[in-house]
């Protein structure tokens, strides 16, 4: 989904922004049927100015990058393929089921991690922003993903 913000100081508009959540169930079926849809979906209208996604992959994050070249992108597999504690068999295992990123036009000044969550691909992750100059303050994201399920 697509969210458009518009902030306003006494009545007046000081800028809209422009973002999207979205939930690829990348590990899940049909996924490579479903993969360009996905983008197509997440850069449909306008492009966002801040994408968060839950189990995304590799494929949905590079593919989304190379039409956006210019944005920044953290990720909880960035984050597992630092911690020498995670081995690769539970790497390629996040791989394959997706984890959560957070997508940016604007530079991240700080990125950090709030909770690890109960398995790699939960969690709740948090960047800062360089949008002052366009919005008059930096902007705090958060992008958060539960396990759930039955």
């Amino acid at each position: 989904m697509k969210y458009p913000i518009i902030y306003d100081q006494n009545g007046g508009t000081l800028s809209q922004m422009t973002f999207v959540t979205f939930n690829v169930y990348g590990g899940g079926k049909l996924f490579d049927q479903r993969k360009e849809s996905i983008t197509q979906t997440i850069l449909s209208d306008n492009t966002p100015d801040i994408i968060c996604l839950q189990e995304t992959t590799e494929t949905v994050i590079n593919h989304i990058l190379k039409k956006l070249p210019n944005y920044y992108s953290w990720t909880k597999l960035d984050i597992l393929q630092d911690d020498p504690n995670v081995s690769k068999e539970d790497i390629d295992k996040v791989k394959k089921t997706g984890f959560i990123a957070i997508l940016s036009k604007w530079k991240f000044i700080s990125k950090e991690v709030i909770h690890k969550g109960s398995w790699y691909d939960d969690g709740i992750m948090k960047v800062v922003v360089d949008s002052r100059n366009k919005l008059g303050y930096n902007l705090v994201i958060y992008n958060v993903h539960t396990i759930g399920g039955s």
